[in-house]
């Protein structure tokens, strides 16, 4: 897969959950940063499909995103592209060669 430079044409953000304790002892999940805006990337949406819960009408959002590999991406991460957050469903390293990743991913923080 040959991806040229010029189609990288987004910047997103890589996050990965971590846990702490408050005061209470609660447990309180945070993102920690991965890449703070510094990932250029592909970003096109692939699919939308609509699901009803609770009369209530919520579309998620299916996107393909492309970036020059990592070998730091997992599934438990997300991408930020601007204020959405993308939830990584699967990645693939096309080729087998180390040139980049192309990471499938849903819309929504309630993922």
């Amino acid at each position: 897969m040959n991806v040229p430079a010029g189609r990288l044409d987004k910047r997103i953000s890589i996050r990965s959950q971590s846990a702490s304790r408050d005061a209470l002892n609660q447990k309180i999940l945070t993102w920690t940063e991965i890449a703070n805006g510094a990932v250029w990337a592909h970003v096109a949406p692939v699919r939308a499909s609509e699901s009803f819960a609770a009369l209530a009408n919520q579309q998620k959002l299916s996107h393909r995103v492309t970036i020059r590999y990592r070998s730091d991406v997992t599934p438990d991460m997300r991408l930020f592209y601007g204020a959405r957050q993308l939830a990584i469903t699967g990645i693939r390293n096309p080729d087998e060669r180390g040139e980049y990743l192309e990471i499938t991913c849903i819309e929504g923080n309630h993922v």
